[in-house]
């Protein structure tokens, strides 16, 4: 049942009254204007706070997961993201830390192909 149905011999939540055969008075949905004027600043404050680091170096576990990861650098065939681990390990090596992103891996792959 949808938010806000008529449900038969049922009195309204809250106490709301009615007006002519229109049910309850609800206050009005936010505009479509109103969502995109939201959906902007929000967006907007997002890239403002993190665009400094697009110019950053790479930190912490950032060299060992893109930098020297042969999956991410394209020096690896394209299914070997299926069977690696997100360090470029193999998933059947014993040292392998068995932390499975290959979606992850994908994006940074396909990142650095464009970046190039």
């Amino acid at each position: 049942m949808r938010l806000g149905a008529h449900v038969p011999n049922q009195k309204p939540v809250g106490g709301g009254r009615k007006s002519a055969d229109k049910g309850p008075v609800r206050a009005a949905a936010p505009s479509v204007m109103g969502r995109h004027a939201t959906y902007t600043v929000v967006g907007g404050l997002a890239v403002a706070l993190y665009v400094n680091s697009l110019r950053g170096e790479f930190v912490h576990d950032d060299v060992p997961a893109i930098v020297r990861n042969n999956d991410v650098t394209g020096q690896t065939p394209l299914h070997r993201l299926l069977v690696d681990d997100f360090w470029g390990t193999p998933m059947s090596d014993p040292f392998s830390h068995k932390s499975y992103r290959p979606l992850t891996t994908l994006t940074f792959r396909a990142i650095c192909t464009v970046k190039d």
